[in-house]
């Protein structure tokens, strides 16, 4: 057997150290490569901030880098309800957050993802609501069961539910069960959601590419009416536009399809510390 087949007990507890040590120093650049940056709410909002401070948005909102990121990283915490942040969610909304800035404006999809957590971005918050628990909006229930929020309408609130579409006729009595598209819930029945000339409510949605507009004269129910076009003038909210954007600059308003920006329009107040 040649010498350096033999290691003393000295050589042996030396080379036992050298592996624990490489071992530990393995682990520790593992645990550093593998942290996540959006495990918190305070990663994802800086993510968030990173995408959303593009660089059309600085020059319109005549902004710099490190204002717009402190603003929208504040505007993305007070988004995110304390204790509801979802890491399953974050990855596709803040490639939504990107991709609405791309180009320097917003479609109403876009508006409602970067500004109210919509779309993609509901996802990233999770309630602990349980099936028939009281909840306003699908953030108060528990995702991981699959449940939504259900509200009926004219009512502010709803349960929370494993939501079931019912077809047009059939029955909406169960308060899980929800009508078709095209469709509203009477109470008993899912029915057609009317359309021009016909009478609506809070509780009676008119149906797609109309508005229901109150009729002063001889104090009739409000009916449905065509929805203004990009362009028209005189809307009073983003349901009365066709493109569901309001635009109101001063004493006018308009329908437009995207929102654009300019340092002296309220939006710009989002990215400006």
């Amino acid at each position: 057997m040649s010498a350096s087949a033999v290691q003393s007990p000295q050589m042996k507890s030396l080379v036992r150290f050298v592996l624990v040590l490489g071992s530990l120093i393995a682990l520790g650049a593992c645990g550093e490569d593998e942290k996540d940056p959006l495990a918190t709410v305070d990663g994802f909002c800086e993510s968030w901030a990173l995408r959303a401070c593009s660089d059309d948005i600085e020059e319109d909102c005549a902004v710099d880098e490190d204002e717009c990121e402190a603003a929208q990283k504040n505007y993305c915490e007070k988004l995110v309800k304390e204790g509801k942040y979802d890491r399953s969610g974050a990855d596709a909304c803040l490639d939504d957050v990107r991709d609405a800035y791309l180009d320097g404006k917003l479609t109403a999809k876009e508006r409602d993802i970067v500004l109210y957590l919509g779309g993609s971005c509901a996802l990233v918050q999770n309630g602990n609501g349980d099936p028939g628990d009281d909840c306003e909006a699908d953030s108060d229930c528990d995702r991981d069961q699959d449940l939504v929020c259900i509200i009926r309408l004219g009512e502010p609130e709803g349960t929370c539910g494993e939501a079931r579409v019912v077809s047009g006729g059939k029955s909406c009595s169960d308060p899980d069960e929800i009508c078709d598209e095209g469709f509203y819930c009477n109470g008993e029945n899912c029915i057609a959601l009317p359309e021009e000339d016909k009478a609506c409510s809070e509780a009676i949605p008119c149906g797609e590419g109309f508005r229901c507009m109150p009729e002063v004269v001889d104090e009739e129910p409000s009916i449905c009416r065509p929805q203004l076009e990009a362009g028209d003038p005189g809307c009073e909210s983003d349901d009365d536009c066709i493109t569901n954007i309001c635009l109101k600059d001063n004493d006018e308003s308009f329908c437009v399809k995207t929102i654009s920006f300019r340092a002296t329009d309220e939006i710009c107040d989002l990215y400006q510390d």
